[in-house]
């Protein structure tokens, strides 16, 4: 009878883990193309995300252009196959787009004729669902009135097309405020994917603070664009699977580093002077050893950025990036993607979460729980 229960709760685990996630948020699952080589498509879970986002696209005066060879159409359509309500998404822009090449096209209506149409013929004859413009850091004054032009403009022309049409946007307030005409843009997209990290740059602090004294935390972003007009229904919750590592010794090199998850939990194993903590009040964890001091996301740091993704009422959150989290599950032990799939449980219908702990939704047996 014993072995009976265990064999049924093992094939229920695995029934609830093989379907793609249930929810009515937005996972919205960035990769970028050609780096880091290592991670390749076939690497993606397509069950843990509701949209994967391939970054990115470059522009020039003739529209749209990967920045390198985009994975075949078959290999994409292998993710559709897995899970048929997967939608891709085509980012264009990020920090290797010159804001000068994105001024330019966006000024002028020939050019922004040209990206248009080009984007139409990409997107239509790749199999893609949509598109996210990600222009960062604006410089001149019309630039704010003109990116407002460009997404109206694609609004109406994806209205026949049963295109999504989302924009990335630095969630820094000061920039905000200066550069994002809120109402004009909210009624023109389907999805806003608030970019909260990177708040500390160069400074010594945690990078990606839910909660915090001033702006520079992800609440005070969220709550910027909703005092603006923007609908929370709208809004996505950026989360970076990565930290920044300061150097505390050598403060003249190398004083600030990426470190993507895989590396800073790779290190737990090897460091034996390394303390890990986690800030309650922020909610952010960090890692502490004699020469240096990191801040990064964790899963006690998911479990409550999701409650308030939930509390909320958010569209959803977006991932930046899928290849920053360890993808094979060679340095835990709670399989491949830990952050991914501990964010996926919080989310999902289907189980039943409080502080550290989330458990299928079961009646008949024990359910199978996951804790943080």
């Amino acid at each position: 009878m014993q072995k009976f229960v265990l064999v049924l709760m093992g094939a229920m685990l695995f029934n609830i883990m093989v379907q793609a996630i249930k929810t009515d948020k937005m996972v919205n699952c960035y990769m970028v193309i050609g780096t880091p080589k290592r991670f390749q498509l076939k690497n993606i879970d397509p069950d843990l995300c509701t949209h994967i986002s391939y970054a990115y696209f470059d522009i020039d005066n003739e529209g749209l252009k990967p920045f390198y060879q985009l994975p075949s159409n078959s290999e994409r359509f292998n993710l559709k196959w897995a899970n048929s309500k997967l939608k891709q998404i085509a980012v264009v822009g990020g920090d290797k787009v010159s804001t000068k090449q994105f001024s330019k096209m966006a000024a002028d209506p020939n050019l922004r004729r040209i990206f248009r149409q080009s984007v139409r013929v990409f997107l239509v004859e790749n199999d893609f669902n949509g598109l996210d413009l990600h222009w960062l850091y604006m410089e001149k004054p019309a630039d704010k009135e003109n990116f407002v032009t460009l997404i109206r403009e694609l609004r109406e022309h994806f209205k026949y097309l049963d295109l999504e049409l989302g924009i990335s946007v630095i969630a820094d307030n000061k920039y905000a405020r200066l550069w994002y005409d809120v109402p004009n843009i909210v009624e023109n997209v389907d999805f806003i994917n608030v970019m909260a990290y990177n708040y500390t740059d160069n400074l010594l602090g945690h990078n990606a603070a839910l909660f915090g004294t001033g702006e520079d935390n992800v609440n005070a972003s969220i709550h910027f664009w909703l005092s603006q007009g923007a609908p929370a229904s709208k809004l996505n919750m950026g989360v970076a699977f990565y930290g920044r590592h300061y150097n505390t010794m050598e403060i003249t090199k190398d004083i600030v580093r990426y470190m993507p998850y895989y590396a800073i939990t790779d290190r737990s194993e090897h460091l034996k002077d390394t303390v890990f903590g986690f800030d309650e009040d922020v909610g952010r964890a960090f890692l502490d050893d004699p020469r240096s001091w990191a801040s990064y996301e964790s899963m006690r740091g998911l479990e409550m950025k999701m409650a308030y993704v939930k509390e909320m009422g958010l569209r959803g959150v977006m991932i930046a990036k899928l290849e920053d989290d360890d993808y094979r599950g060679r340095f835990n032990r709670t399989g491949n993607y830990p952050l991914l799939q501990q964010l996926n449980r919080q989310l999902d219908e289907r189980y039943e979460c409080r502080p550290g702990i989330c458990c299928i939704k079961r009646k008949t047996v024990q359910s199978p729980c996951f804790y943080v």
